[in-house]
């Protein structure tokens, strides 16, 4: 089998664009994610117990799936550690049987704010490295480059609510396929 070579990996991407961001938001999210450890929890736990904490209206399996860009089956087993935790219940949906809607405990609200108190305390203490100035700058940026990012995806037909996840077709060819309304 053929070792990987991190170098080699990293070379393709800076040969080819030596301003990429990729290797700057992958040691951003692994920075982020390593910081989970600190509540004992997965990262994908960690991230749907705190979107569940900011959207409660978004709180139905299929729906988180969307919003956390898991697959269902990956959603299904962090709904059984929330709820293996005392974090969150599934409860019957009001209209339909075939359905569940997933609430925070108090526990779970409670740990989601320390969370994002943490996640805050994290950024402002590193923001504060930059000073003022260029943090409002790099703010700037960032949500331009955001906008761009936005704007491509939406003239590659790419949005938040038509999510089109890639995976083999025939022939290892990779494709397209909808999850829109699955559960």
């Amino acid at each position: 089998m053929p070792q990987h070579d991190v170098r080699s990996a990293k070379n393709i991407v800076t040969s080819h664009a030596p301003y990429s961001l990729l290797p700057i938001w992958r040691r951003i999210y692994h920075g982020y994610m390593t910081r989970t450890r600190l509540w004992g929890l997965p990262g994908n736990v960690c991230m749907t117990l705190v979107h569940l904490a900011e959207h409660p209206e978004n709180c139905e399996p299929a729906a988180l799936a969307r919003a956390t860009f898991c697959p269902r089956q990956t959603m299904t087993f962090i709904l059984d550690v929330l709820e293996e935790n005392g974090l969150a219940s599934r409860q019957p949906h009001p209209t339909d049987r075939r359905r569940k809607i997933i609430r925070l405990s108090a526990k779970g609200q409670h740990l989601a704010r320390r969370m994002l108190q943490n996640a805050q305390d994290i950024e402002r203490e590193i923001l504060r490295v930059l000073g003022r100035e260029n943090a409002e700058t790099l703010h700037t940026l960032l949500a331009r480059y955001a906008a761009a990012l936005a704007a491509r995806n939406a003239r590659d037909g790419l949005t938040s609510n038509s999510l089109e996840v890639p995976h083999a077709a025939e022939g290892g060819k990779i494709g397209k396929r909808r999850t829109e309304g699955r559960g």
